[in-house]
């Protein structure tokens, strides 16, 4: 049983895809985008895809995007391409329009009163408050120029179909999935093209990349589900990206907090199942 309670889809009750398109754009009525965890393999992946289509996501496929050249990708051990992808996070949970900049330090809410560049380092004082009602920090910050600026769009993605021109064009991410997914969503807003639906599962975007979703005209709902104890939240800081990996790795063994929905047994279809569901209810197509 699942609840959907402001954004949030709370799971406190337990009880490959071909992606190459043959229609012509007239007969395309739809696309949504499923992204998985670091990896982005593993066959839970296709039981999302089978979720999602009985639930009545008809035009749903699977992508996967890589740090890496995609030809190593293909070869490498599993577990090496999930930790490839997993310690990317941090170059890629920011909005497109700032620069890679690791935050280790909570500075939701806080407004810039001084600024001292150096090379690539940042000296950066704040004021006022955090979101949490403590007294805003002074900071430096490593900043790089790469990949923040890095094309995300459906070839790159390894979605070889058509921005579909009728039907709904969604994009769903599970935990580094779904900064793939945000990031993709944004290239396309951003050039005119409306996203209708972001689905964000166990995200650990920075505050910026989420506000910029959020306040994206072009991009008409985003849906934010937080898994129940999950260290990994949308909105979260680095640090405490860091500081959850003895919990995410306790969790990846029993399938748990983060790992809830990448069970590949039949208790993990009856909550993909449930998801998909909910997300149709809350008009996914």
């Amino acid at each position: 049983d699942i609840k959907y309670i402001e954004g949030i889809i709370d799971t406190n009750n337990d009880d490959k895809i071909d992606n190459y398109d043959t229609k012509t754009s007239l007969e395309i009525e739809g696309l949504t985008v499923f992204l998985g965890g670091a990896g982005m393999r593993g066959s839970y992946q296709d039981h999302f895809i089978k979720a999602f289509k009985e639930a009545g996501i008809l035009d749903v496929v699977s992508g996967n995007y890589t740090p890496l050249p995609t030809e190593w990708d293909d070869s490498l051990h599993e577990w090496i391409d999930m930790g490839t992808d997993a310690s990317a996070v941090m170059f890629y949970n920011q909005d497109t329009n700032d620069p890679i900049a690791l935050n280790f330090v909570d500075t939701r809410g806080c407004e810039i009163d001084k600024v001292i560049e150096f090379l690539n380092m940042k000296y950066i004082s704040y004021k006022g408050k955090t979101i949490k009602k403590e007294e805003c920090p002074n900071v430096f910050r490593i900043e790089f120029d790469t990949p923040s600026n890095e094309v995300f769009d459906l070839e790159n993605i390894q979605v070889y179909k058509q921005v579909p021109k009728f039907g709904q064009f969604n994009f769903i991410g599970y935990s580094w999935g779904s900064i793939v997914a945000a990031r993709t969503a944004i290239e396309y807003a951003n050039k005119g093209i409306q996203i209708d639906n972001l689905v964000l599962i166990g995200s650990p975007i920075n505050d910026s990349l989420l506000q910029s979703v959020q306040s994206n005209e072009n991009i008409k709902k985003v849906i934010i589900i937080n898994l129940k104890d999950d260290p990994i939240y949308a909105g979260m800081t680095d640090t405490e990206i860091l500081e959850s990996a003895f919990t995410l790795r306790y969790q990846m063994k029993n399938d748990i907090g983060h790992f809830y929905y990448a069970d590949e047994t039949l208790e993990g279809d009856s909550r993909r199942k449930a998801l998909a569901e909910e997300l149709f209810k809350k008009g996914l197509r």
